[in-house]
């Protein structure tokens, strides 16, 4: 019931992170979400695809990510980690994912107001709707802010995993045991 639990948190979190991100970038670019994306919902409203995207395009990598962590909280025998010992850590990967992508953003951004690099050439070509001056930055910081928020989180869901371990492996050694909530205060 535990990795359940660790599992949930992670998929909620990834969730919420997803919908608040989307927002932001639906409003930087609408057409990262209508040209970029299928259309599903056949609207323009950033509210909406913020919704939608940031629910469909995250629940996956947060249940994905909460598995990793449920392993590294749960698996073996020793001291195991409960949901309410991981949601710390949790919280300061989605920090250093949107930390993370208000850079790439602004880099994305600062890309897309000048003349493109050769690498990235092939953005208006291949979506003439945002092949205008003031398209092309928002489209850029979006898609750069998109990427990056999935990067460093593919990067720390096995981190917080292997922290995991480490953790029961010291809490193991010193012959610690994670107090449980109702042991505490």
């Amino acid at each position: 019931m535990e990795a359940a639990k660790i599992i949930g948190l992670g998929t909620v979190a990834a969730v919420v992170y997803g919908i608040l991100h989307d927002q932001i970038t639906a409003r930087l670019c609408v057409e990262y979400f209508t040209v970029a994306h299928p259309d599903y919902l056949h609207t323009t409203s950033p509210t909406l695809l913020g919704l939608f995207w940031g629910v469909v395009a995250t629940w996956w990598a947060g249940a994905f990510s909460g598995g990793l962590l449920a392993i590294g909280c749960r698996a073996g025998r020793q001291p195991q980690l409960t949901w309410i010992d991981v949601r710390g850590w949790i919280a300061v990967l989605l920090v250093v994912m949107g930390t993370g992508a208000f850079i790439a953003g602004c880099v994305g951004y600062s890309l897309g107001s000048h003349p493109l690099p050769l690498w990235l050439q092939w953005v208006p070509r291949d979506y003439p709707e945002i092949d205008s001056p003031g398209k092309l930055p928002g489209f850029l910081a979006a898609g750069f802010a998109h990427n990056m928020s999935y990067n460093i989180g593919f990067a720390g869901a096995p981190t917080l995993m292997l922290l995991a371990f480490s953790r029961r492996r010291r809490l193991a050694r010193t012959g610690s045991v994670v107090p449980k909530p109702s042991d505490i205060g």
